[in-house]
């Protein structure tokens, strides 16, 4: 059993952080990360990871740490809404250039996530309908070979017209059987927070979780930022940017992680 299986409604939100390469991941583990989440920030915000990067990820955590990995999105060089992903081949492996949104799950899922973060950005909801429950059926096959792994649908509060948006996600998540829904943004400069208002966000948690769903907010996130964030109550917050030495695309830091789960751990709730 993971640190996934159950959620405490009464604990304080988990910190996730994501991490880009091994190095990260070592990084993230001695601040105090407690969600290691793999993803290529200069494939956007939700940047497909790298299936090297999950398996060492997983092989460093603890049990008690969950291992995350983002499986794209619709903004970034490859795509979710077509039958295929088109990636720079500079950014992934060859065999990984092209490839379909389930066969990324499976293989990101074969190197240790047991958790997938899928974007929705620029899609309407016909099809996100159709390609979270695609990925909800691979989760589902998966679970039958006896191991459980969950789909997360990621919502940007910055996205286009016409997309799905926050007051749409948790509806659409539900519908489709994803485990989790989670907000984040697709530029980085504005906050989740500044983007949305803390009265809109605290009806979304509370409809998260009225609909049994794991609930989680990032983007943009400031170690400033993390004590509202956590006074929302989401179930997980992500960073990235903040716990880097030099922006969301640079290195991570240890310390800064280690400050922003002292922040966590100094919210009442």
């Amino acid at each position: 059993m993971n640190s996934m299986d159950h959620v405490d409604r009464t604990a304080r939100p988990r910190l996730l952080v994501s991490v880009r390469t091994p190095t990260e991941v070592f990084a993230a583990l001695e601040g105090g990360a407690e969600i290691l989440d793999v993803k290529e920030p200069a494939l956007g915000s939700l940047g497909r990871a790298r299936a090297s990067v999950v398996r060492a990820a997983r092989a460093a955590a603890p049990q008690a740490v969950a291992v995350s990995a983002a499986l794209g999105d619709s903004a970034g060089p490859g795509h979710l809404g077509g039958q295929t992903w088109r990636l720079e081949a500079a950014a992934l492996p060859q065999r990984a250039a092209r490839e379909t949104p389930v066969a990324a799950l499976l293989r990101l899922v074969a190197a240790g996530a047991g958790l997938l973060k899928v974007g929705t950005a620029r899609m309407d909801t016909g099809s996100v309908d159709k390609t979270l429950r695609q990925l909800v059926e691979a989760c589902s096959e998966v679970a039958e070979e006896g191991r459980e792994v969950r789909l997360v649908a990621v919502a940007f509060a910055d996205d286009r017209e016409g997309a799905v948006g926050p007051a749409e996600l948790a509806d659409v998540a539900a519908r489709a059987g994803c485990s989790g829904a989670m907000l984040d943004t697709l530029s980085k400069g504005h906050s989740i927070l500044a983007l949305l208002g803390d009265p809109f966000l605290r009806r979304w948690v509370a409809g998260v979780r009225d609909r049994g769903l794991l609930c989680g907010l990032a983007g943009s996130l400031s170690l400033g930022d993390v004590p509202s964030a956590a006074a929302l109550a989401p179930d997980v917050i992500g960073l990235r940017g903040a716990v880097c030495r030099g922006g969301r695309t640079g290195h991570l830091s240890g310390e800064l992680v280690r400050a922003a789960r002292r922040a966590l751990e100094g919210v009442e709730q």
